[in-house]
């Protein structure tokens, strides 16, 4: 006999403030529940405002995750569609990331982030991993001090540009684990150029140009991540994106994302 939870990730409940970050986290069946509330969870610390929907075609809103856990969804993408988000951010897992490939109008909501991006400048690329051995800015070497006040707990940190200047554009999109490769890839969703990250597997990493191997990386508007295991990473990356280094920074130390590195 198999057992199930059931959760509500949502702050839908919840009234809205103004001018509160919104941010919508689309799933379907077998959509990865780790990397789902991770992403809903620490974005609620940050204040936004998160929006889960269902993809699903039958509109059923208690979705069933990659283990078994339920979540209820708040709405579903059609409704979803009507509005503006600053972020949205697909978890992976599958077939869930097969679920949100299959729904067009999802793909037309990320196409619509990616181009309200468009020309707006303030590019930001930046790339943190665990292995990186040495950083370059500019294609300058940064000094061994900058390298270790850059460092915490082996978490390295390659930064192009002011983000400060990105976070008050709005209009992000983001993706961990499969759905970078079957979601956004295939939709011309990532940069022409590559050097985004995914599920480290040979199916997912085959599906896109010059994927890299680093945790999370940002480029532009958009922000990709690996798996479960930097989910955390990945949903403090975007709050960052949103509210600013300062917020990401009080909200990692809150969570004890240093001491679990």
């Amino acid at each position: 006999m198999s057992s199930s939870l059931s959760l509500s990730l949502s702050t839908e409940s919840q009234e809205q403030l103004p001018f509160q970050k919104r941010v919508l986290v689309p799933i379907g069946t077998g959509s990865e529940e780790i990397e789902t509330t991770c992403i809903t969870d620490t974005l609620t610390r940050f204040g936004a405002h998160v929006v889960v929907a269902t993809v699903m075609p039958d509109k059923e809103l208690i979705t069933t995750m990659s283990r078994g856990i339920k979540i209820v969804c708040d709405t579903t993408i059609e409704e979803a569609a009507k509005e503006e988000w600053d972020l949205i951010a697909l978890p992976g897992g599958m077939p869930g990331a097969q679920h949100l490939k299959d729904s067009s109008i999802l793909i037309d909501l990320l196409h619509r982030q990616q181009q309200q991006q468009q020309g707006k400048g303030g590019k930001t690329l930046s790339l943190l991993s665990r292995s990186n051995k040495s950083l370059n800015m500019d294609h300058q070497t940064i000094s061994d001090t900058e390298q270790a006040q850059r460092r915490q707990d082996g978490l390295m940190i390659r930064e192009y540009n002011d983000k400060q200047q990105q976070q008050q554009q709005g209009f992000y999109y983001g993706a961990v684990c499969a759905s970078p490769a079957v979601v956004l890839s295939p939709n011309n969703l990532l940069t022409k150029d590559g050097g985004s990250t995914c599920y480290p597997a040979p199916v997912f990493r085959n599906e896109m140009v010059d994927p890299v191997d680093d945790l999370v990386v940002v480029q532009d508007n958009l922000v990709t991540s690996q798996g479960p295991g930097t989910s955390l990473l990945f949903a403090i990356q975007l709050g960052e994106m949103l509210y600013g280094k300062e917020k990401a920074d009080e909200i990692a130390k809150a969570m004890l994302e240093n001491e679990a590195n």
